[in-house]
């Protein structure tokens, strides 16, 4: 190794220049460091480790009964970090060639009927404001398929009417800047201003959505001085916080499946529309997939569920007993 530099001072020159946020920059160090724990104790000179290292490495995950796609999530950092390394001409390039594990294409939530999304909103008590703002968030997802972290950044001011339509600004996966769209309609948009208006919300730039939890109030007030005369700003409802509420509410209606979380309600978005005629293309253009392979998965799904229905076998099957008549005749 043609530097003098520590592996874990490498690491953090390699995370440094990496074009990834935080979050992501924290999970390849946490992965990073998990592989020098592990080299640590079989591979006999990190300085000087083989290619052979990685392989081994990498069927200790397979022993270890890592999924897939977490072997995936482990050697990415890996295989970026040796890339860096031979860039930097420090290192040979010693993961070029090792492949990932295959991995499941479709999608690992299972999605609602549409007699059990109906069941979930009807089931939600809109008389008091947690109710009204629950039912305004799962509606919202059922019609538009966005994801928790989209509804967390979503700010009053993000709907907006344009002539006799309704839209939405998002700010979705992976985005610094609210540049996408999704056009919707007055049923979607009505139960969110009823929540709004209850709220007593005075500011275009408030959250679209809030926590009414009653710490989150007290400290709000806490902040303002416990001054009545000024205005409380209640936090946003986090995507955490609102995937424990989607959960909550799935359970109440007796679905309490570990397949089926807050994110299924995206796919029930994209497998409701698809049955219902929507084009691929305006299914890709709602999910805000930028490729179409992606959008495919559910596509796939639908093909799946035909396949379990045995919709294949039974034509066949009807076409032998109608052959069978005509031969009796």
């Amino acid at each position: 190794m043609k530097s003098d530099k520590p592996i874990k001072t490498l690491i953090e020159d390699f995370l440094q220049s990496a074009d990834i946020n935080e979050n992501s920059q924290r999970k390849y160090r946490s992965i990073l460091e998990l592989f020098l724990k592990w080299a640590a104790q079989y591979v006999e000179d990190i300085r000087s480790i083989q290619k052979s290292d990685i392989i081994r490495y990498k069927k200790f995950l397979i022993f270890n009964k890592k999924s897939a796609q977490t072997i995936d999530l482990y050697l990415t950092p890996i295989k970026q970090f040796f890339k860096y390394l031979e860039d930097a001409g420090i290192y040979t390039n010693i993961t070029t060639g090792i492949h990932s594990a295959k991995r499941y294409r479709g999608f690992r939530k299972d999605y609602l009927t549409p007699e059990q999304a109906i069941r979930l909103l009807n089931s939600i008590d809109r008389r008091k404001i947690t109710g009204m703002r629950d039912y305004a968030i799962i509606n919202l997802m059922l019609h538009t398929g966005m994801r928790c972290v989209e509804i967390f950044r979503a700010d009053v001011c993000d709907i907006k009417r344009n002539g006799k339509n309704w839209l939405i600004n998002v700010q979705g996966k992976g985005r610094i800047d609210k540049d996408q769209v999704i056009g919707v309609t007055w049923n979607i948009v009505s139960p969110i201003y009823d929540y709004l208006n209850y709220r007593g919300v005075q500011e275009e730039r408030e959250p679209l959505f809030t926590t009414h939890a009653y710490v989150s109030y007290y400290y709000a007030r806490q902040k303002a001085g416990f001054n009545d005369d000024l205005k409380i700003d209640l936090p946003r409802i986090t995507p955490i916080e609102l995937s424990r509420m989607i959960k909550r509410r799935l359970r109440k209606i007796g679905i309490d499946d570990k397949r089926i979380t807050a994110h299924s309600l995206r796919h029930t978005a994209a497998i409701t529309a698809l049955k219902n005629g929507a084009s691929l293309l305006e299914v890709q253009s709602m999910l805000r997939h930028s490729e179409p392979n992606t959008t495919m998965i559910y596509q796939r799904a639908i093909e799946q569920e035909r396949s379990i229905n045995g919709g294949a076998v039974r034509k066949i099957e009807k076409l032998y007993k109608e052959l069978k008549i005509s031969k009796n005749l």
